[in-house]
């Protein structure tokens, strides 16, 4: 008797970093990524940002993930990693150019091996003791994308018709969302995160919530395939 192998995991892996509202938001935000196959939920401390994360929000989260995946019979729980600052975002950076080197960003790594900065190495150990980003390996193809609407200043933001065009014919295995805060991001913060390598993406004309946001993003990018 064959036997089949039952995933309903996307085939984009796809990671949010977005600076969620206070309240019943994150709650509705976090079931609905959870819904749609999001593999990792970020935190983000922007600039603007008005939520405090603790392990208090981060455990609430966790349930909230955990009730969603057995309603829609998702078989791999979304993962829900510690915060990050916005100025920790070339950090971050530097742990998926790490994976994008072959490298294991295990906790049993030596870390002087791995030739990660201050910051890299201080990140990577927040993050627990998982391998993080798994299913990047070396030179796969990552997308890191800044929505930020072009009413807010032009940092050279395309429509997402527009900048999967310019992907050509690649097809990120891994892409990772950015989405700021209620009070949008910072110019700087979109400035830095672009001079990084994040691409700009505006969503249209529409005032988006944060998590409207981050949904209509993350459907978008998790249907690429």
């Amino acid at each position: 008797m064959e036997t089949r192998e039952d995933s309903r995991e996307p085939d984009v892996a796809l990671t949010a970093v977005v600076a969620l509202p206070k309240g019943d938001r994150q709650k509705w935000a976090l079931e609905k990524l959870t819904e749609l196959g999001v593999r990792r939920f970020i935190q983000l401390d922007a600039e603007r940002a008005d939520v405090k994360f603790d392990a208090n929000v981060r455990e609430r989260l966790e349930r909230q993930v955990l009730e969603a995946s057995k309603q829609c019979g998702r078989l791999r729980l979304l993962e829900v990693l510690p915060s990050v600052a916005s100025s920790e975002l070339p950090a971050l950076v530097e742990l998926i150019e790490a994976r994008r080197a072959g490298k294991s960003l295990s906790s049993e790594t030596c870390a002087a091996g791995l030739g990660l900065s201050d910051a890299a190495e201080k990140l990577r150990v927040r993050f627990g003791a998982t391998d993080l980003f798994d299913e990047i390996g070396p030179d796969a193809d990552v997308l890191r994308v800044v929505a930020h609407p072009i009413s807010d200043g032009f940092f050279g933001q395309q429509s997402f018709p527009e900048l999967i065009r310019s992907l050509g014919d690649k097809t990120p295995q891994s892409v990772f969302l950015l989405i700021g805060p209620v009070g949008g991001f910072s110019d700087g913060e979109v400035s830095s995160a672009v001079e990084a390598g994040w691409k700009p993406l505006d969503l249209g004309a529409q005032v988006y919530r944060v998590e409207t946001a981050a949904i209509v993003a993350a459907a978008l990018f998790l249907h690429l395939k």
